[in-house]
């Protein structure tokens, strides 16, 4: 049976969870098994400062300096890949994922829900390749991977000792 510490939950939801409050809940998520997953994130202050200070140590493709450049575009763009960092990690470790905009943007600049179903699904030796290569162009490996090392690493063996083929619209087949 599972411990007191692995509760048996059927949601995990994070409204507004400032910068790794998200990825803390996603790692929850994961680890309870959790089959939905609601995030809405807030600010993505952890990574904007991991690709600021790797764009200060390593030189990127020259076309992504202007994005780089001015601190409002750093910032958004912080706060996409973050989020595109977080739905590719989950889609790594079995769940079905969408990002979508849950409010409207009158009532808050914040209003990108991540929304994850667990399917157990492994993911296909593409989808490790595409998430070793974002994590080369920009020089970062984001909190949430950090924190879910061990499990990454089991999917991502699982996934290379037996392959699952992707379809043309990137899913994986089944």
């Amino acid at each position: 049976g599972k411990s007191t510490s692995e509760p048996d939950v059927d949601i995990v939801l994070a409204l507004h969870a400032c910068d790794t409050a998200t990825d803390e809940a996603l790692v929850r998520a994961v680890r309870w098994n959790a089959p939905l997953t609601l995030v809405a994130p807030c600010c993505h202050h952890d990574l904007q400062t991991r690709v600021r200070d790797a764009s200060g140590t390593r030189s990127h493709a020259p076309s992504l300096a202007p994005t780089l450049r001015h601190g409002i575009l750093r910032e958004r763009l912080g706060d996409v890949l973050t989020d595109a960092f977080r739905a590719h990690v989950m889609r790594l470790l079995g769940h079905r994922v969408d990002v979508v905009e849950w409010i409207g943007g009158e009532h808050t600049p914040r209003n990108t829900m991540i929304r994850a179903v667990r399917t157990n699904a492994r993911a296909a030796p593409e989808l490790w390749r595409e998430y070793d290569e974002m994590r080369e162009l920009w020089g970062v490996t984001p909190w949430l991977a950090e924190a879910l090392e061990p499990e990454l690493a089991s999917a991502r063996e699982e996934a290379m000792r037996d392959p699952v083929p992707v379809a043309a619209d990137g899913e994986v087949e089944r």
